[in-house]
């Protein structure tokens, strides 16, 4: 699970630094109760937890939000 773990961050940081991975999808792959859904969920809990602002001027909003994978 560490290893898996590790990909996964791996893949968060090389597609907020918009390398190759931000045109890619990320997909758990593995067996039956390996722990993908578990994973998914803990990834969207820890994903929510940090709350993230949008802000504008001149009606024009920040291109940071512009891609969902650009670290804010």
């Amino acid at each position: 699970m560490e290893d898996a773990i590790e990909q996964i961050v791996s893949y968060l940081k090389h597609a907020a630094q918009g390398l190759e991975e931000k045109k890619q999808i990320l997909y758990l792959l593995g067996p039956v109760g390996g722990g993908k859904s578990s994973l998914a969920e803990r990834l969207k809990s820890l994903m929510q937890r940090v709350p993230v602002y949008v802000l504008s001027a001149n009606g024009e909003r920040s291109p940071v939000n512009d891609h969902p994978a650009v670290p804010v």
